[in-house]
């Protein structure tokens, strides 16, 4: 499964959004507080009464691609593509068109390879949402957006580096990278949090380059370790 923190419903609180093997995707909406969450039973979300189904493998982020104020579904797939589905709900309630596939400029699909993850977030500091890509081979794929907040334009998928010009990679066969953006060490510099098939996480420092990454470390945490026995 595939899983994204988000606030489904504009409530100001987390939610739980979670994509599965068989290409459903399930919202746990959160009826406690930020501080306290209490999670209701998943609910499959859906488009116009049926539920919304990828394939396989679904990988959803839910963020505002067209600049409207309202999340829209962006879900990667096994196929290694990503669809959007457009939200045209009102405020607290998400309703969803389409979907398309996220193509780039001159309208070739965006696919960098099967098992696709992606992330909007805008990673270079232009103000603008950047597209970052999981994979099935554990690299990490990096689209700058050279549009516009409300028309975002893809032009090239490129690999994210190590300092010292290697690829960025999950170091374990059968990767399956699946990423999350945050400032982990709080020095105002977006970093990575990458999982694999194997269950760990790794830590990778961001350096305000958008193609380089200074170094990575496995995340260790008590209650991961707990798990892992």
């Amino acid at each position: 499964m595939y899983i994204s923190v988000v606030d489904w419903d504009d409530d100001g609180d987390h939610d739980l959004l979670i994509g599965d093997a068989s290409g459903y995707i399930h919202v746990y909406l959160n009826k406690g507080s930020r501080r306290r969450p209490v999670l209701q039973e998943g609910l499959v979300v859906t488009r116009g009464g049926r539920p919304i189904n990828v394939g396989s493998r679904a990988a959803p982020d839910f963020v505002d691609l067209n600049g409207d104020g309202r999340k829209d579904l962006v879900v990667g797939n096994m196929d290694g593509f990503i669809m959007v589905y457009t939200n045209v709900g009102v405020e607290g309630r998400p309703a969803f068109s389409g979907p398309y596939k996220l193509s780039l400029k001159g309208g070739s699909p965006i696919n960098v390879g099967t098992r696709s993850a992606p992330r909007l977030f805008d990673w270079d500091g232009d103000g603008l949402k950047d597209l970052l890509i999981g994979e099935v081979r554990g690299y990490v794929y990096f689209i700058k957006n050279t549009g516009t907040e409300d028309k975002p334009l893809f032009i090239k998928a490129e690999r994210l580096r190590l300092e010292d010009g290697r690829p960025l990679k999950y170091p374990l066969k059968g990767a399956r990278s699946r990423l999350a953006v945050t400032d982990w060490d709080d020095d105002g510099v977006p970093d990575l949090i990458v999982g694999g098939m194997d269950g760990r996480l790794m830590f990778y420092k961001g350096t305000g380059r958008p193609l380089k990454i200074k170094r990575w470390r496995w995340l260790k945490m008590r209650f991961l370790e707990r798990f892992r026995e």
